[in-house]
């Protein structure tokens, strides 16, 4: 496993996407690129190759179930981090069952970042 990692950031608030991006500093997650919008997102994410992405739920666009879907079915082995404030058994249900590779709720701190990450990069079983 590399000591580095790839991470696509999306997220339709250019303030949270800045508040996440700092927080990867320091940490072995490089920021291979920043998206504001679902559609954005997947047309990055074949160029980029990130490791994982940390993906929005709620975004004006396209929501980010709706990407994370369509970065799934493009990669079936696509890491996919859904950070949101919205966290209702139902999102977490519908994120799970469609590939998420975890969820985490908003605001949050540097250290459980990190911790998810290390978490979704994981070689599966």
């Amino acid at each position: 496993m590399s000591d580095r990692f790839r991470v696509l950031v999306v997220d339709d608030s250019d303030f949270q996407r800045a508040v996440t991006i700092k927080r990867l500093e320091g940490t072995e997650f490089d920021v291979a690129g920043e998206a504001r919008g679902g559609a954005e997102a997947v047309a990055m994410y074949g160029p980029l190759a990130p490791n994982v992405v940390l993906l929005d739920v709620v975004m004006a666009d396209q929501n980010g179930l709706v990407t994370l879907r369509q970065i799934v079915t493009a990669d079936p082995d696509a890491r996919v981090l859904m950070l949101s404030s919205m966290g209702t058994e139902d999102v977490l249900r519908e994120c799970a069952a469609a590939g998420a590779a975890g969820f985490i709720l908003k605001p949050v701190q540097k250290e459980q970042l990190v911790q998810a990450l290390r978490s979704a990069v994981r070689p599966r079983p």
